[in-house]
């Protein structure tokens, strides 16, 4: 039994349920003829619609005529034919559920941005490489306060020292928000960095602890954060435990070279050149970095001579 055999039999149904009420207004059967004959219309409909749902077909007509006729009688019969009319009416220029809800929540064509905010999420790509933060900025720059504040919880959960540039950008967004979000990964990191301080220094002091300090503060004073001062201070920490492990360990290269690197960065050159010379007693040959380096610490202390007899 399918939708429109059923409705046929449903109209069929008020029309006979509304020629038992005109015969009876017209004398033309008694009181006890109607209610057995509208009775015989109620079971019809009601066995009808029973039908239809064991035949797993639509038998919301005949259920709803059941309903109209059982609560008004052979009025509702009329109630049930305006409903018919006015649905068939409708249904001639109504628009099928599919299209609307299409329309309704149209599937947006993806943009090459949101591509790239789909791969940043993901982590498709490593984002730790200099040639991929291109993407970062991007949304940093581009993107909506949604996306931004997504990248941040992305970038606290695994820092690298490469997104410094863009926590410095972040704290000078226009959005509240965003600015807040990129303080909050600042500050988490300082967080870790304190607790792991803390615990190194109420450590048993050892041989190596100057060395785990010094690495720790080296560590840190490398990650790109935006606060110059906090990062200066924190060289400067480095370079104190590096020069306090040297005097037990004189000629640990790896170190000597960190303690060069610090002085070169804080723009001490004159102490960079004293170490050099007694860098160079346990290395020989410069690496090409310490050579370049070396040219320019002459260069800034302005010993153009030895520039100029520089080998």
């Amino acid at each position: 039994m399918n939708l429109q055999f059923s409705v046929f039999i449903a109209f069929l149904l008020s029309v006979y349920e509304v020629f038992l009420l005109l015969a009876y207004f017209h004398g033309v059967i008694p009181t006890a003829l109607l209610f057995l004959l509208h009775g015989v219309a109620l079971f019809a409909s009601l066995a009808l619609s029973y039908l239809a749902y064991l035949q797993k077909s639509d038998c919301r007509f005949l259920f709803l005529l059941f309903l109209s006729v059982l609560a008004a009688g052979p009025l509702g019969s009329l109630g049930f034919l305006l409903f018919a009319g006015i649905y068939l009416f409708v249904l001639q220029f109504a628009v099928p559920m599919d299209v609307w809800f299409a329309e309704l929540f149209p599937l947006k064509k993806p943009t090459a941005f949101s591509q790239l905010f789909v791969r940043v999420r993901s982590k498709w790509d490593d984002y730790a490489q200099p040639h991929e933060l291109s993407s970062f900025f991007d949304i940093i720059q581009f993107g909506t306060e949604y996306q931004k504040l997504a990248l941040f919880d992305l970038i606290v959960k695994e820092y690298h020292p490469e997104y410094g540039p863009i926590l410095e950008k972040g704290l000078k967004d226009r959005s509240n928000s965003v600015r807040v979000a990129s303080a909050a990964v600042v500050q988490e990191i300082e967080r870790q960095f304190e607790r792991k301080l803390a615990e190194l220094l109420h450590a048993s002091p050892d041989s190596s602890l100057s060395l785990k300090l010094a690495e720790h503060y080296d560590h840190f004073s490398r990650l790109g954060l935006p606060n110059r001062q906090r990062i200066r201070e924190t060289e400067e920490s480095a370079l104190y435990y590096y020069q306090e492990y040297l005097k037990s360990n004189p000629g640990n290269i790896p170190v000597l070279f960190a303690v060069l690197r610090l002085l070169h960065h804080l723009d001490r050159m004159s102490d960079f050149l004293s170490l050099l010379e007694e860098y160079r007693k346990y290395v020989g040959n410069f690496p090409t970095i310490l050579q370049s380096w070396h040219l320019e610490a002459l260069y800034r202390l302005q010993r153009y001579e030895e520039i100029s007899r520089w080998r």
